[in-house]
Protein backbone atom coordinates (compact mmCIF):
# COMPACT_ATOMS: atom_id res chain seq x y z
CA UNK A 1 0.00 0.00 0.00
CA UNK A 2 0.58 3.68 -0.21
CA UNK A 3 2.52 3.79 3.45
CA UNK A 4 4.84 0.62 2.86
CA UNK A 5 5.94 2.09 -0.05
CA UNK A 6 7.21 5.24 1.46
CA UNK A 7 9.31 3.10 4.06
CA UNK A 8 12.13 2.66 1.84
CA UNK A 9 13.73 -1.01 3.27
CA UNK A 10 17.31 0.67 2.69
CA UNK A 11 16.94 2.92 5.77
CA UNK A 12 16.27 -0.04 7.98
CA UNK A 13 18.30 -3.10 9.14
CA UNK A 14 17.24 -6.09 10.84
CA UNK A 15 19.54 -7.99 13.18
CA UNK A 16 19.80 -10.03 16.25
CA UNK A 17 19.46 -8.42 19.66
CA UNK A 18 21.76 -8.48 22.55
CA UNK A 19 20.51 -9.97 25.85
CA UNK A 20 20.87 -6.98 27.53
CA UNK A 21 18.04 -5.10 24.63
CA UNK A 22 16.19 -8.84 25.01
CA UNK A 23 15.72 -7.63 28.91
CA UNK A 24 15.18 -3.60 28.31
CA UNK A 25 11.83 -4.80 25.44
CA UNK A 26 11.29 -7.10 28.28
CA UNK A 27 10.63 -4.38 30.89
CA UNK A 28 9.55 -1.30 28.77
CA UNK A 29 7.67 -2.09 25.35
CA UNK A 30 6.23 -5.84 25.77
CA UNK A 31 4.34 -4.29 28.96
CA UNK A 32 2.60 -1.88 27.19
CA UNK A 33 2.56 -4.24 23.06
CA UNK A 34 1.07 -7.28 25.12
CA UNK A 35 -2.00 -7.79 27.63
CA UNK A 36 -0.17 -8.97 31.05
CA UNK A 37 -1.69 -12.18 31.11
CA UNK A 38 0.48 -13.41 27.42
CA UNK A 39 3.16 -12.61 29.31
CA UNK A 40 5.92 -14.85 30.35
CA UNK A 41 7.81 -14.44 33.65
CA UNK A 42 11.46 -13.23 32.94
CA UNK A 43 12.77 -15.73 34.66
CA UNK A 44 11.95 -18.44 31.93
CA UNK A 45 13.55 -16.00 29.26
CA UNK A 46 16.06 -16.21 30.92
CA UNK A 47 16.73 -19.88 30.76
CA UNK A 48 15.84 -19.81 27.15
CA UNK A 49 18.34 -18.14 26.43
CA UNK A 50 20.59 -19.85 28.48
CA UNK A 51 19.67 -22.92 26.99
CA UNK A 52 20.39 -21.05 23.90
CA UNK A 53 16.51 -21.42 22.79
CA UNK A 54 15.79 -17.70 22.51
CA UNK A 55 16.34 -16.26 19.36
CA UNK A 56 14.98 -12.41 18.99
CA UNK A 57 15.35 -9.97 16.32
CA UNK A 58 14.88 -6.37 16.26
CA UNK A 59 13.78 -3.90 12.93
CA UNK A 60 16.05 -0.59 13.28
CA UNK A 61 16.17 3.04 12.03
CA UNK A 62 19.56 4.04 12.28
CA UNK A 63 22.03 2.20 14.38
CA UNK A 64 19.68 2.39 17.88
CA UNK A 65 15.77 3.72 17.10
CA UNK A 66 14.25 -0.05 17.87
CA UNK A 67 10.64 -0.45 15.31
CA UNK A 68 9.68 -3.63 15.92
CA UNK A 69 10.78 -6.61 17.78
CA UNK A 70 10.15 -10.89 17.39
CA UNK A 71 11.01 -12.86 20.28
CA UNK A 72 11.37 -16.99 19.12
CA UNK A 73 11.89 -19.91 20.80
CA UNK A 74 13.52 -22.81 18.83
CA UNK A 75 12.95 -26.76 19.60
CA UNK A 76 16.26 -28.90 21.10
CA UNK A 77 15.71 -30.83 18.19
CA UNK A 78 14.34 -30.26 14.26
CA UNK A 79 14.47 -26.83 12.76
CA UNK A 80 11.48 -24.97 13.06
CA UNK A 81 11.56 -21.92 15.51
CA UNK A 82 7.76 -20.76 17.00
CA UNK A 83 7.18 -16.94 16.95
CA UNK A 84 6.33 -16.06 20.66
CA UNK A 85 6.02 -12.43 20.72
CA UNK A 86 5.86 -10.05 17.77
CA UNK A 87 5.16 -6.41 17.87
CA UNK A 88 5.53 -3.02 15.88
CA UNK A 89 6.85 -0.09 18.92
CA UNK A 90 4.25 2.20 19.78
CA UNK A 91 3.87 5.14 17.32
CA UNK A 92 5.10 3.42 14.44
CA UNK A 93 1.83 0.93 13.90
CA UNK A 94 -0.11 1.11 10.87
CA UNK A 95 3.10 1.98 8.54
CA UNK A 96 3.49 -1.46 7.10
CA UNK A 97 6.89 -1.50 9.28
CA UNK A 98 5.43 -5.27 10.67
CA UNK A 99 5.29 -6.51 6.90
CA UNK A 100 8.80 -4.56 6.23
CA UNK A 101 10.31 -6.34 9.24
CA UNK A 102 9.22 -9.93 8.11
CA UNK A 103 10.24 -9.55 4.81
CA UNK A 104 13.86 -8.38 5.63
CA UNK A 105 14.18 -10.84 8.47
CA UNK A 106 13.51 -13.87 6.17
CA UNK A 107 15.85 -12.56 3.92
CA UNK A 108 18.93 -11.81 6.73
CA UNK A 109 17.40 -16.08 8.20
CA UNK A 110 18.40 -17.24 4.32
CA UNK A 111 21.99 -15.84 4.63
CA UNK A 112 22.78 -17.62 7.82
CA UNK A 113 22.15 -20.87 6.33
CA UNK A 114 23.85 -22.94 9.02
CA UNK A 115 21.86 -21.20 11.99
CA UNK A 116 18.86 -20.63 10.04
CA UNK A 117 15.30 -22.51 10.65
CA UNK A 118 13.81 -24.26 7.99
CA UNK A 119 10.32 -22.07 8.70
CA UNK A 120 9.08 -20.47 11.44
CA UNK A 121 5.51 -21.62 13.33
CA UNK A 122 2.83 -19.51 14.78
CA UNK A 123 0.19 -20.21 16.86
CA UNK A 124 -2.90 -17.70 16.69
CA UNK A 125 -6.27 -18.25 18.67
CA UNK A 126 -8.60 -20.20 16.86
CA UNK A 127 -11.07 -18.07 15.16
CA UNK A 128 -13.95 -20.44 15.32
CA UNK A 129 -13.66 -20.38 19.04
CA UNK A 130 -13.89 -16.89 19.77
CA UNK A 131 -16.13 -15.81 22.13
CA UNK A 132 -17.88 -12.95 20.93
CA UNK A 133 -17.78 -10.34 17.88
CA UNK A 134 -14.53 -7.95 19.50
CA UNK A 135 -12.63 -11.15 19.82
CA UNK A 136 -13.77 -13.15 16.67
CA UNK A 137 -12.59 -9.30 14.68
CA UNK A 138 -9.23 -9.39 16.83
CA UNK A 139 -8.45 -12.81 15.93
CA UNK A 140 -9.81 -12.61 11.86
CA UNK A 141 -7.42 -9.40 11.99
CA UNK A 142 -4.43 -11.16 13.48
CA UNK A 143 -4.54 -13.70 10.86
CA UNK A 144 -5.45 -11.86 7.76
CA UNK A 145 -1.82 -9.89 8.83
CA UNK A 146 0.01 -12.94 8.93
CA UNK A 147 -1.46 -14.51 5.41
CA UNK A 148 -0.98 -11.38 3.89
CA UNK A 149 2.68 -11.36 4.94
CA UNK A 150 3.97 -14.45 3.79
CA UNK A 151 2.47 -16.99 6.50
CA UNK A 152 0.62 -20.04 4.82
CA UNK A 153 -2.04 -22.35 6.89
CA UNK A 154 -0.72 -25.77 7.89
CA UNK A 155 -4.13 -27.73 8.83
CA UNK A 156 -2.45 -28.38 12.31
CA UNK A 157 -4.29 -27.48 15.45
CA UNK A 158 -3.39 -27.42 19.02
CA UNK A 159 -4.47 -27.02 22.19
CA UNK A 160 -1.05 -25.60 24.92
CA UNK A 161 -0.31 -22.25 27.51
CA UNK A 162 -2.86 -23.84 30.08
CA UNK A 163 -5.47 -24.75 27.33
CA UNK A 164 -5.67 -22.64 24.80
CA UNK A 165 -6.82 -23.54 21.14
CA UNK A 166 -4.40 -22.41 18.98
CA UNK A 167 -4.49 -22.68 14.87
CA UNK A 168 -0.77 -23.35 13.62
CA UNK A 169 0.76 -21.10 10.76
CA UNK A 170 3.98 -21.40 9.05
CA UNK A 171 6.32 -18.49 7.86
CA UNK A 172 8.58 -20.51 5.50
CA UNK A 173 12.47 -19.18 5.67
CA UNK A 174 13.61 -22.67 3.65
CA UNK A 175 10.39 -24.76 3.25
CA UNK A 176 6.65 -24.24 3.91
CA UNK A 177 5.39 -27.13 6.16
CA UNK A 178 1.98 -28.32 6.37
CA UNK A 179 0.28 -31.44 7.42
CA UNK A 180 2.36 -34.12 9.26
CA UNK A 181 5.56 -31.88 8.40
CA UNK A 182 3.91 -29.31 10.65
CA UNK A 183 2.69 -31.25 13.06
CA UNK A 184 6.04 -33.08 13.43
CA UNK A 185 7.72 -29.25 13.79
CA UNK A 186 5.00 -28.06 16.86
CA UNK A 187 5.25 -31.55 18.87
CA UNK A 188 9.35 -30.87 18.70
CA UNK A 189 8.62 -27.61 19.90
CA UNK A 190 6.34 -28.26 22.61
CA UNK A 191 8.29 -31.52 23.82
CA UNK A 192 11.43 -28.57 24.72
CA UNK A 193 9.13 -26.57 26.72
CA UNK A 194 6.28 -28.61 28.04
CA UNK A 195 6.34 -31.91 30.14
CA UNK A 196 3.94 -34.59 28.17
CA UNK A 197 0.05 -34.13 28.88
CA UNK A 198 0.30 -30.30 28.58
CA UNK A 199 -0.32 -29.87 25.15
CA UNK A 200 -2.08 -32.23 22.19
CA UNK A 201 -1.17 -31.35 18.28
CA UNK A 202 -3.65 -32.38 15.61
CA UNK A 203 -5.53 -32.05 12.27
CA UNK A 204 -8.46 -30.66 12.60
Amino acid sequence: DEMTQQCAPEKYQVRKLTWEEVETIYRTHMQKDFPRGEIKPFTLLQTLQELGNNKSFGLFEGQNNLLAYAIFESSSQGTAWLLDYLAVCEGGRGLGLGSIFLQELRELLQAEEETCPVAIMGEIERIDQAQNAEELQTRTRRKQFYLKNGFCETGIFTKADGGIDYEIICFSIRKELRDGEAACAMRNIYETFFAEGEYAVYEN
